[in-house]
């Protein structure tokens, strides 16, 4: 978040889970707010399944940094090109 100015908000999926309730919220932030939504991880134990179906709710309007698990969103290759399209 430190490197990205425009984030209002940092989720921890493993700590908030992926029910209804979040995806009101990225629902909300994407659509009222019109706040770019950035995903970033390494599923090495969390199923990315939540995060496509929510990528696909959203129409793919996301930015991520996923090595190796295709989530439906935009998909930066190095995190530095994450950072680069993030700030715009």
């Amino acid at each position: 978040m430190d490197e990205i100015n425009r984030l209002g908000w940092c989720l921890d999926i493993d700590d908030v889970g992926c029910d209804a309730r979040l995806w009101d919220f990225v629902s909300w932030c994407h659509y009222m707010l019109r706040m770019p939504i950035l995903i970033t991880g390494w599923f090495s134990l969390t199923s990315p399944d939540p995060l496509r179906s929510l990528v696909s709710a959203i129409r793919g309007n996301a930015l991520a940094y996923t090595p190796g698990v295709d989530l439906g969103a935009f998909h930066a290759a190095s995190l530095a090109e994450f950072i680069k399209t993030a700030r715009g």
